[in-house]
């Protein structure tokens, strides 16, 4: 897996103050995707069983999906990341030479 940026987000519904987690992978390749699911899986606290169920998946499409086989459909791998409660997201990796700098400072403050 490439990158797992990890940040708090304030988000106020009705007045009230949440503190909400977000975890972001970077994903750079299937086997980057199966170790993303497997990881968000294990936080769960989730069986591959139980997952595939929910995700409407066999247990062994799922087990290689996180053993990192490439092809999987992209429906069905969107499938298991809704069942966990996670969303798919693509982003523009061309970053400004002072988003690097920051993205770089903030590397740097993680140790």
């Amino acid at each position: 897996m490439s990158r797992t940026l990890t940040a708090y987000r304030n988000v106020y519904v009705r007045g009230f103050r949440y503190d909400v987690y977000v975890r972001r992978y970077r994903i750079g390749s299937s086997a980057a995707v199966g170790a993303a699911v497997a990881s968000a899986r294990r936080e769960r606290g989730l069986t591959q069983s139980v997952l595939a169920e929910q995700a409407g998946v066999s247990r062994a499409w799922l087990a290689k999906l996180e053993a990192g086989h490439r092809g999987a459909e992209i429906g069905l791998v969107i499938a298991v990341l809704r069942a966990m409660g996670l969303e798919f997201a693509v982003e523009e990796t061309a970053f400004t030479s002072a988003q690097q700098e920051v993205l770089a400072a903030w590397e740097r403050s993680r140790g």
